[in-house]
């Protein structure tokens, strides 16, 4: 099992993402699609940060 190290902005950004990602089939094939959208850009926005990001690369060793 892998370890998260983030920072305290990786971890916001992870549990916003958290939060919106689970889904009833209803919101997830809603006509509009707000609620995926909403995670989606959430998804990204956490994986940005993760890149750009020297704490929250780090491996479960430490390394970047």
């Amino acid at each position: 099992m892998t370890t998260l190290t983030l920072c305290p902005t990786g971890w916001r950004l992870y549990e916003v993402w958290d939060e919106l990602h689970w889904m009833t089939e209803e919101e997830l094939y809603s006509e509009d699609g707000t609620r995926l959208k909403q995670a989606n850009a959430a998804w990204a926005e956490y994986q940005n940060h993760r890149a750009g990001c020297p704490e929250c690369r780090k491996d479960d060793n430490g390394n970047v």
